[in-house]
C-alpha cells in the first residue's frame, strides 16, 4: 500500500538513534532484509455503541482498548498526562496562562478550571496532554466523556496534533470544540498542510453538529481515524466524515498524534471581565482503541455494506472524477479483476473488462475495481484522483509498475518505522534508472527524483525505490535504517 505505515506505540520510551546507519555515510556494503509489507488496518467503525455512560465502538471485537483514564486515582496520572500543551505552556494566541493549580482530579473527574482576577492579563486555565507518552495513528478510535462550561468567549476542546518534533503544525484533528458561547453546537474540524505534508500552508475543513447541550449534560465525543477518512461521533452517532484526500495525506504524514484537553479564552469572543468568575470543564473519562490485526472487514466494505474484500482479490483501484468533464482510463493487471462498489462507486456498461484489460469513463463519480496481482500499465486522459488500496496515488506511479516489468531489479528501503518521533532526510544517487516503489513504501510530495538523484524524508514510515545499476552516493540525516537488496522479486 502506498503510504507511510506509522508505528502506533502505547507507552513509548525515548531511544537513541539506530546505530546500524550513521547519520551521513556512503553505502559501502549491502544489507539485506525481508520486508513484510505490513500495514495499519483501516477498518470501518459503522455506528458506535457509545452512550453518555459507556462509550466505545459498536464492533468491539475488532478493536482493542489501548488507553484509558477514568480519573479514579485522586490526582493526575503523570505516566499518562503532562500539564500544558505538547509544545509547552505558551498560549500566545489566547488570553489564558496555564497553571498547575487549575488542573485537579476530584470526585473521579478531571477538572480543568479557568479563572480571572480582573482582566485578560489575569486569566489562568488548566490544560493536559499526552505528548511523548501516548500517541496513535490511522486505525484508532478516540473518545472522551465531557461537560463544558457555559460562558461567552471560552473554547473548550478535545483535540490532537502530531507527536513529531516541532515544527509539526498543521495537521490537527479537533475531536470536539465548543466555539464561543453556543452550547447547542459542537465543532469537529481538521487542519492540514495543502501539500499533503506537515508544517506547510494551512487549510481547514469544518464540520458542526447542532442539537446538543454541551454545558448542562454529559456527552461522549468520538473520532475514528482511518487511512482515507476521519469520522466524527457524538453520543455514538456519526455526525459527519472528513474525506479530503490532501487532508488525509497530511494526517498520515504527521501521524502518530497525541491528544490534549484544555480551555482557550478569547479566541472566539471576548469574555466579560467586569466581574470575577471561574468555570470548569469536567472530563469523566478518556479512552483510545486500536484496531486489532486479522479482521476480514476492509475499509471499502464499511462504505457499502454489501462489499467485502476477499483473500482472492486483495487489492482495490478507484478512479474518482472531479466533475469538470469525462475522464477516460485504461489499465492492465497480471491476474483476476472484477468491478467493485468501493468508495461508493457505480457499476455501468461504459466500463469494460476484457480478460485483465480494463477501459472506462468517469465523470463526477467513481469507478472501482478489485484485483489480484499487479498493475502493469495505467493511462488516464482527463482529471481524476486515483486510489490504490484506499490511499491516493499519483497516476504516473501506475503507468509502469517497477516491481513487475523487470527493468528495475534492485530495491532500497529507508525505514523509519522504529523511530516514529524523528524525521530522517536522505539523498542518494544511482548510475541507472530509478523509480518509487509503492509496494514497499509511501508516495508523497516530500520525495523527488531528478536526473538520477533521489531526495526525500520519512517520519515513522518507509520510503522505497526500485533501481537499475549501482548506488554511487547515499547520505542520511536521522535515525532511519537503510537496506538494499539486489535482484528482488516482488512480494
Amino acid at each position: 500500500m502506498a503510504r507511510d505505515d506509522t508505528a502506533r506505540e502505547r507507552s513509548p520510551e525515548t531511544t537513541a538513534p539506530d546505530n546500524r546507519e550513521n547519520d551521513s555515510k556512503l553505502l559501502g556494503r549491502r544489507e539485506y532484509m525481508r520486508l513484510a509489507g505490513a500495514s495499519v488496518a483501516a477498518l470501518g467503525l459503522g455506528a458506535s455503541s457509545a452512550t453518555a455512560d459507556e462509550g466505545g465502538p459498536a464492533n468491539s471485537d475488532d478493536w482493542e482498548l489501548a488507553f484509558e483514564d477514568q480519573f479514579e486515582a485522586g490526582s493526575l496520572d503523570t505516566d499518562k498526562w503532562g500539564i500544558g500543551f505538547g509544545w509547552g505552556m505558551d498560549t500566545s494566541a489566547s488570553y489564558e496562562r496555564i497553571s498547575e493549580d487549575n488542573v485537579q482530579v476530584e470526585n473521579e473527574k478531571l477538572q480543568l478550571a479557568v479563572t480571572h482576577n480582573g482582566g485578560p492579563d489575569s486569566v489562568y486555565a488548566g490544560s493536559v496532554h499526552t505528548k511523548n507518552k501516548h500517541y496513535y495513528g490511522p486505525g484508532s478510535y478516540w473518545e472522551a466523556k465531557i461537560r463544558t462550561p457555559d460562558r461567552h468567549g471560552l473554547l473548550p476542546a478535545f483535540w490532537a496534533k502530531s507527536n513529531a518534533p516541532t515544527p509539526n503544525w498543521p495537521p490537527e484533528i479537533d475531536f470536539f470544540e465548543m466555539l464561543g458561547n453556543n452550547p447547542n453546537r459542537s465543532s469537529h474540524n481538521i487542519h492540514y498542510d495543502t501539500s499533503g505534508g506537515m508544517s506547510g500552508n494551512h487549510a481547514s475543513d469544518t464540520m458542526a453538529y447542532d442539537g446538543i447541550d454541551s454545558t448542562t449534560n454529559w456527552h461522549v465525543y468520538g473520532c475514528a481515524w482511518f487511512e482515507d477518512r476521519i469520522e466524527m461521533y457524538v453520543d455514538g452517532n456519526r455526525v459527519g466524515t472528513h474525506t479530503n484526500a490532501t487532508a488525509m495525506e497530511s494526517m498520515r504524514t504527521g501521524a502518530p498524534f497525541y491528544m490534549m484537553l484544555n480551555i482557550h479564552v478569547g479566541k472566539t469572543g471576548e469574555p466579560d471581565f467586569s466581574e470575577q468568575w471561574g468555570d470548569t470543564m469536567e472530563v469523566d473519562w478518556v479512552r483510545v482503541w486500536e484496531h486489532t490485526d486479522g479482521s476480514s472487514t476492509s475499509q471499502e466494505s464499511t462504505q457499502t455494506e454489501s462489499q467485502t474484500e476477499t483473500a482472492d482479490l486483495p487489492n482495490t483501484l478507484s478512479i474518482s472524477g472531479d466533475g469538470s468533464g469525462s475522464t477516460s482510463y485504461r489499465f492492465t493487471v497480471t491476474d483476476t479483476i472484477e468491478k467493485s462498489t468501493a468508495r461508493d462507486a457505480s457499476i455501468d456498461d461504459e466500463d469494460t473488462i476484457d480478460s485483465s484489460d480494463v477501459e472506462g469513463i468517469v465523470g463526477g463519480g467513481t469507478d472501482s475495481y478489485e484485483y489480484a496481482g499487479k498493475v502493469t500499465e495505467f493511462s488516464l486522459d482527463g482529471n481524476a484522483t486515483v486510489y490504490k488500496n484506499g490511499s491516493q496515488v499519483e497516476p504516473s506511479s501506475l503507468q509502469a509498475d517497477p516491481s513487475t516489468d523487470g527493468a528495475l531489479p534492485n530495491l532500497v528501503v529507508i525505514d523509519g518505522s522504529s523511530s516514529p518521533n524523528q524525521v530522517t532526510t536522505y539523498e542518494f544517487e544511482v548510475d541507472g534508472d530509478v523509480a518509487k516503489d509503492p509496494e514497499h513504501g509511501s508516495i508523497n510530495a516530500f520525495d523527488e527524483i531528478a536526473d538520477g538523484t533521489v531526495s526525500g524524508r520519512v517520519v515513522g514510515g518507509k520510503d522505497a525505490y526500485r533501481f537499475a545499476g549501482e548506488i554511487t552516493r547515499f547520505e542520511t540525516d536521522g535515525a532511519a535504517f537503510v537496506s538494499v537488496r539486489d535482484s528482488v522479486d516482488s512480494n
